[in-house]
């Protein structure tokens, strides 16, 4: 079931948040040292988080969120109070907190039961999540190949059934790329709407906090948990989407080659959205240099806080240590000056559809190099069409469209303006809606 319907079984009361918060931690028992998804697991707390909202909904006092009473996990680079946080790296010793973070108190203000911390990449730095402090992340697909990055602990769990919502971040697809490569519905917001300016962003503003889940209601429902203002996503993402919108098509990227069940893919979304009533045309996709976004990912990785940088892994440390030679403004002026250009691009569009990620899921540790810059850039492929909405601030989401010949998941994009994350979310649930819902299989050849 999804998120969702799990919600509102818990407030019929045909079932409790100790029953579900028990499912989820005997799942997690059996299957997480097999998939390494999370790093650490609440198990006493997260049951009494449950018995309290148990008894909360009993006096009708329970938070009146959308996911109300539902068991989720937070990623590795937030705070909770009291568990443990490395961001990924054995270059900082594991950080108790004594209070949550901004994301982990909007959680707790919506009555979600925390079940642990989920993995990330070192520092959110990498597309997968192979970090040093613990084994690598795997998909939950197939068990050889990455699960994506760098929210991929968040993705492997409800890929793999061990939550049925995460929440995750995103700095330049971090939430939409395992989210495409596990068969999930994830939403990179609208810059703004959710206060996650940490110190080491705040400059560059790349990064922005959603949900990974199974359907679009899900990802909608955890941004209501999420928003700094009551928005409704749930009710708006199931309105109409509008008649007439204007949308480009982008099947290939001029940085890497896409593979071409991805393309097929795009193209059926944008076949759905033109027979819903939407006008499409193909476009060329943007092309922002890799060496100017390089300019302000490098410069993120340089503000990160470091205790022990001689135990960084050597894509992060090469990433450190070339931000250190370029200035904040310099960042900053390059971020403004591709920001606008992205903009512009959008310019006679409602709505941008291309893939997700242009390669397939790489196998685990397979894209990596003994130089540090040939292996980051044997996997430029999975972020080519997703940073460049974190530079611009606009809302994407990825939505799956089932399985690949060799039963690896694929992901397509959605974008909107800024501000119009209800839009994106209608575009989503109008693709679901006519595949008769996000299943993780083929039927008769076909995406579905």
């Amino acid at each position: 079931m999804s998120a969702a319907d799990q919600a509102r079984l818990l407030q019929s009361g045909e079932v409790s948040a100790l029953e579900l918060t028990n499912l989820y931690l005997k799942r997690i028992a059996q299957s997480n040292d097999a998939l390494s998804a999370f790093t650490y697991v609440a198990h006493r707390r997260a049951k009494r988080s449950a018995k309290l909202w148990d008894r909360s909904h009993k006096k009708g006092d329970a938070p009146k969120s959308p996911l109300s009473g539902i068991p989720t996990g937070v990623k590795d680079l937030a705070f909770v109070r009291a568990m443990p946080t490395r961001f990924g790296s054995r270059a900082v010793p594991p950080i108790s907190p004594v209070s949550d973070g901004l994301v982990t108190k909007r959680i707790r203000a919506g009555g979600m039961v925390i079940a642990g911390k989920l993995t990330t990449s070192e520092f959110g730095a990498m597309p997968v999540t192979e970090p040093d402090t613990q084994p690598p992340t795997r998909n939950a697909f197939n068990t050889e190949h990455t699960s994506g990055g760098s929210s991929g602990g968040s993705a492997t769990a409800v890929a793999a059934g061990l939550l049925p919502i995460a929440q995750g971040s995103d700095g330049a697809g971090s939430i939409r790329i395992p989210s495409a490569l596990q068969h999930l519905v994830g939403l990179k917001p609208s810059r703004g709407l959710i206060s996650h300016v940490t110190p080491v962003d705040r400059g560059l503003r790349l990064s922005s906090v959603g949900g990974l889940g199974k359907t679009v209601e899900d990802v909608a429902a955890f941004l209501d948990v999420l928003s700094d203002w009551p928005q409704d996503f749930v009710g708006r993402c199931h309105r109409d989407l509008p008649k007439g919108l204007r949308v480009k098509l982008s099947t290939e990227s001029p940085l890497c080659a896409t593979s071409p069940e991805y393309q097929a893919a795009t193209e059926k979304v944008a076949t759905i959205l033109e027979d819903y009533g939407c006008s499409v045309s193909p476009a060329p996709w943007p092309e922002v240099n890799l060496e100017e976004f390089l300019v302000l990912w490098k410069r993120l990785m340089a503000n990160a806080p470091m205790v022990m940088e001689s135990r960084l892994q050597p894509i992060t440390a090469w990433l450190r240590q070339e931000g250190k030679k370029i200035s904040r403004d310099e960042s900053v002026t390059m971020r403004i000056r591709l920001e606008q250009y992205i903009l512009d691009s959008f310019e006679g569009a409602d709505l941008w559809v291309s893939p997700t990620v242009a390669m397939k899921a790489p196998r685990i540790g397979a894209w990596n190099d003994p130089d540090p810059e040939t292996g980051f850039r044997n996997i430029l492929g999975l972020g080519v069409y997703t940073a460049g909405y974190n530079v611009s601030g606009q809302p994407a989401i990825s939505v799956p469209m089932g399985l690949c010949e060799d039963g690896l998941p694929i992901g397509v994009q959605i974008a909107g303006h800024i501000g119009r994350d209800a839009q994106v979310l209608q575009a989503a649930r109008v693709i679901e809606q006519a595949v008769g819902g996000f299943r993780n299989e083929r039927i008769d050849g076909a995406f579905c």
